[in-house]
């Protein structure tokens, strides 16, 4: 069955593009990998955050989704100045306030948008999984 055309109260998960990306985890981007990275490639995979809660985008198709985020436009939606103005990752839960992730390791947490510019709970090398 398919969803309600241009519906914009779906919800979706968006991917670390850098855990997507293989060797181009180390880019500014994440673009032009070459494959899927390994578990070992992971530094610390219960801080590497794998999904986060991500928005539905309806700008262009009836259905499409933001499903892989670079760390660039995490940066530009914990700018931005609300929770809910936000175009790839998505703080919908405890009142547009917070975030759900999945981490690399399999267990899930909570980030509330106080504590996006937490380096513990978001910063570049746990969006891409590389060293802290």
């Amino acid at each position: 069955k398919q969803p309600p055309e241009k519906d914009n109260t779906c919800c979706q998960y968006t991917a670390s593009f850098a855990l997507e990306a293989g060797t181009a985890s180390t880019k500014n981007t994440g673009e032009d990998g070459n494959g899927p990275r390994t578990m070992a490639s992971i530094e610390n995979p219960s801080k590497t955050i794998l999904l986060a809660d991500g928005k539905i985008g309806i700008t262009t198709y009836a259905w499409s989704t933001e499903s892989a985020c670079t760390w660039n436009k995490v940066v530009e939606d914990i700018g931005k100045s609300g929770p809910t103005n936000s175009s790839k990752i998505s703080f919908r839960h405890s009142s547009s306030g917070a975030m759900n992730v999945v981490y690399a390791d399999g267990h899930v947490g909570t980030i509330r948008w106080e504590e996006r510019n937490d380096t513990n709970k978001l910063s570049e090398p746990i969006w891409r999984g590389r060293g802290y």
